[in-house]
């Protein structure tokens, strides 16, 4: 398709925000937009125009100060899609970047993973102003519950689609409830591309999250063990967890709860402490499964596993040098055992 026409909302309906229409001049009424970035794979391709027809404004609302404005929209074969249309040129170049990732890297996950796209358009509406359009199939509204709200089926089906992200080596980088729609039939769909890291190297992912191993370590990939960790991924009535510094983690790498809280002193809890607090009990804990000492999910739930004098010693001997104060923080390099 090589141009983009668009009818909005008759002027009855309710106008967009008084900022929108400062930075774009909406409503300026029917416009049509060349394609910038055509798409070669969505419906109807092969037409030399794509008709649509905007009939609500969902993003933003009045208290809202973003940089661009979805529309609801259908097109002529009556395709439910979303105009994006970017509200400043700084925008207007995060749009294209996305449009390009969504072209490219993300052409054999559209319908799947990532919404159909349509193209990314451009032209001038009738005020002589630039205007950058994207063109997406609608799949449903951005997540209103945070994913801890969401049952364990569902948190793991978004990770699955992360995941298959990942096996193409490729990273949003900053992963949130932002970056993920749902529709009335409960389908999930991953957007927001503009940051996508396309050559992430470093991922050993192989498909499998390991759920029912309770063990976020055996991912492969960091950046998605740390999500699955923030969304209790691995949390189930057979978990056991411990708190490390206000977190929870799995008991399996770490000493009982009551050795924890034994050997944290108050200025240890200090949020900066907290990957010296990790890599110091995790040394503890691989000390403690060389004395064959279970770990809490081995253990039943009333039985205590004391302090012992080797474990004290072990403990103080391989204790890292944490700072006290946030200044004194900041001119520390990696946590370092003390001699």
């Amino acid at each position: 398709m090589k141009t983009l026409h668009v009818e909005f909302p008759p002027s009855d309906t309710p106008a967009p925000t008084k900022r929108i229409e400062e930075l774009c001049h909406f409503p300026c009424g029917a416009m049509d937009l060349t394609a910038s970035i055509p798409s070669k794979t969505a419906p109807g391709a092969h037409l030399d125009t794509l008709q649509a027809t905007a009939t609500k404004l969902i993003h933003p609302n009045d208290d809202w100060y973003g940089t661009n404005a979805i529309y609801y929209a259908s097109l002529q074969d009556r395709s439910e899609v979303t105009l994006t249309f970017a509200l400043s040129e700084a925008s207007a170049s995060d749009l294209e970047l996305e449009a390009h990732n969504y072209a490219i890297h993300l052409r054999d996950l559209q319908g799947s993973l990532v919404p159909l796209y349509y193209g990314n358009f451009r032209g001038q509406c009738e005020h002589g102003r630039q205007i950058s359009c994207t063109v997406l199939e609608y799949c449903g509204e951005r997540l209103r519950n945070v994913f801890t709200d969401l049952s364990l089926e569902e948190r793991h089906r978004i990770l699955g689609k992360l995941g298959q992200l990942h096996l193409r080596k490729c990273d949003l980088k900053e992963f949130s409830e932002y970056n993920v729609l749902k529709s009335k039939e409960g389908k999930y769909r991953l957007i927001d591309f503009v940051t996508l890291d396309t050559n992430h190297k470093d991922c050993e992912f192989t498909g499998d999250w390991m759920f029912d191993k309770h063990d976020p370590s055996l991912v492969g990939c960091p950046i998605l063990r740390d999500i699955g960790i923030q969304m209790d991924a691995w949390k189930s009535s057979g978990e056991t967890i411990v708190t490390i510094c206000g977190q929870e983690h799995n008991a399996a790498k770490y000493p009982p709860q009551n050795i924890i809280d034994a050997l944290t002193e108050p200025y240890m809890k200090e949020f900066w402490n907290e990957p010296f607090l990790l890599q110091w009990f995790e040394g503890i804990r691989d000390y403690m499964n060389t004395l064959g000492i279970p770990h809490s999910s081995q253990t039943d739930e009333e039985e205590v596993v004391e302090i012992t004098e080797d474990i004290r010693a072990f403990a103080e001997r391989t204790r890292p040098r944490m700072p006290e104060t946030f200044e004194e923080w900041t001119t520390m390099g990696a946590p370092t055992p003390c001699s």
